[in-house]
């Protein structure tokens, strides 16, 4: 457990190849005096379905990491896990009732014991 580090972070999210592709950017930046600074986490995602597969996520970090995680769906959700030594880490994001998307991770022990390490609220902006 390390010390909380606040970001302002902003998701672009939209859809690609006539809908087949859910493309999701996410870029954060570090808050110097209450405004943005120096981008501290970069990384894009597409999500998309196979037919032997289901819905599958591929991500790509800004310092070279990637990964493919199937993702399972629910109603005004989803969910995806990676495994790591010793366990590994659960994303939960669901759209609220007010319509703001709130993501919290957690890892996941072996003995099953889940351990708060990420949330993330957003509201909905549209660009002018």
């Amino acid at each position: 457990p390390g010390a909380r580090h606040e970001l302002r972070q902003t998701e672009l999210i939209r859809y690609a190849l006539n809908g087949q592709v859910l493309l999701i950017e996410g870029i954060g930046r570090d808050l110097v005096n209450g405004a943005p600074g120096d981008t501290t986490f970069n990384a894009v995602a597409t999500i998309d379905w196979l037919p032997d597969r289901g819905y599958l996520m591929r991500s790509y970090t800004l310092t070279g990491q990637y990964g493919e995680f199937p993702v399972v769906v629910g109603d005004n959700s989803y969910s995806w896990t990676m495994e790591v030594p010793g366990g590994k880490v659960l994303y939960k994001m669901q759209v609220t009732p007010e319509g703001m998307f709130d993501e919290r991770g957690w890892f996941v022990t072996a003995q099953g014991r889940e351990v708060p390490t990420f949330g993330m609220s957003l509201r909905r902006v549209t660009k002018p």
